[in-house]
């Protein structure tokens, strides 16, 4: 495999916005582009990002609220870095996309996308099954969910889409983008504030995930990572349901996990913990997380026989009867090593238990091969 320099894989000239826009006008112009990012400029001065997931991360969006309270501050690549560079500082800011400054200015962006383009040039794609890199335990929405579903999910998730299932026998029918709901959000914004703000009346428009969704598309567990990339490159999409011989989404293979299977040749010591779907009122599930993985930490190493890795942990929680159930997602990758496992109940502490001796008795078991 080739070293490739960012110059070669670079999006020139990119799409900005200035810092003094309007935010609609941003939503406008990444949904017009088909992209989920923007790099904001003052003059000629790049002063960061905007992105879609941002955007619905905030839950209400004022149309004329001005980019510059969107911004998120990034790191910069210069056109000589490395590409394996560029992947490493990525996944380490967990942006969509980075900006390329050469003398102070603005050049190129390198996105995810970019780095799929050429897969084939950092990792074997071509011989690694979508299996190895998949999640499973997959969310979903049906066709008659309403859209701020579809967003909440997306939001707990930080992707970019949303696998749509048939509400009658949970096939595969549809994906539902995040730049379709940010877009139509606003617009439904502008038809309450028009029916109902100036009325004094709340008044709700109802927008279904299936009147926004796209056509399916989807790999077999057995296909390569390589067609998976080329599908998501070619559908413009971050992630791809995995779907069995009837039609039934069984994971989720996304560009994030194909990122983070690209061996950079980089290690750093010791196991980074990746934490997703809590907020900031969780400090206490934080707290428990901490305490949990750091006495784990040094033991899954040494089972795997590594001295670095990633621990991927996702949480959604669902309301029942007045409790909280959580579901825990979790994946580790520590070189060759790619495990996922998962876990559900109304115990978050002893979910997030069971997990970790489920991954000392897995690596147990490959060190005994």
């Amino acid at each position: 495999m080739m070293r490739m320099k960012v110059r070669e894989i670079m999006t020139p000239d990119p799409e900005v916005e200035r810092i003094d826009s309007r935010i609609s006008e941003a939503i406008h112009r990444m949904r017009e582009s088909d992209i989920e990012q923007l790099p904001v400029l003052d003059g000629k001065n790049y002063v960061g990002m905007i992105t879609y997931r941002d955007i619905l991360r905030r839950r209400s969006v004022h149309m004329d609220a001005k980019v510059e309270g969107y911004i998120v501050k990034t790191p910069v690549l210069s056109p000589e870095d490395d590409v394996l560079h560029a992947v490493d500082v990525l996944r380490d800011s967990g942006l969509p996309a980075l900006p390329v400054v050469d003398k102070h200015e603005l050049v190129g962006i390198v996105s995810r996308t970019d780095i799929m383009k050429h897969i084939g040039e950092v990792m074997p794609a071509d011989r690694v099954r979508v299996l190895d890199l998949m999640a499973t335990d997959p969310v979903t929405v049906t066709e008659k969910d309403d859209v701020s579903i579809a967003a909440e999910r997306i939001r707990q998730l930080e992707e970019s889409e949303i696998p749509v299932v048939s509400s009658k026998d949970g096939r595969l029918v549809g994906i539902l983008r995040m730049d379709e709901i940010a877009a139509n959000t606003v617009l439904r914004d502008k038809q309450r504030m028009g029916k109902g703000d100036y009325a004094g009346v709340k008044e709700k428009v109802e927008i279904s995930c299936g009147s926004l969704m796209d056509n399916p598309v989807s790999v077999s567990q057995n296909d390569t990572v390589a067609k998976a990339c080329a599908l998501m490159v070619g559908n413009r999409l971050h992630i791809l349901p995995v779907v069995d011989g009837s039609g039934l989404v069984v994971g989720i293979i996304g560009v994030s996990d194909v990122i983070d299977a690209i061996d950079t040749k980089k290690e750093k010591e010791g196991l980074t913990l990746e934490v997703s779907g809590l907020s900031s009122g969780d400090q206490d599930l934080y707290d428990a997380t901490y305490f949990l993985v750091g006495k784990a930490a040094q033991r899954l190493l040494k089972m795997a026989h590594r001295n670095s890795g990633v621990l991927k942990i996702h949480v959604q929680r669902y309301e029942s009867g007045g409790r909280v159930k959580y579901s825990l997602r979790t994946r580790l990758v520590s070189g060759p090593i790619n495990i996922t496992v998962n876990d559900y109940g109304w115990d978050y502490a002893r979910c997030l238990s069971h997990i970790l001796e489920v991954y000392e008795g897995r690596l147990e078991k490959l060190r005994e091969r």
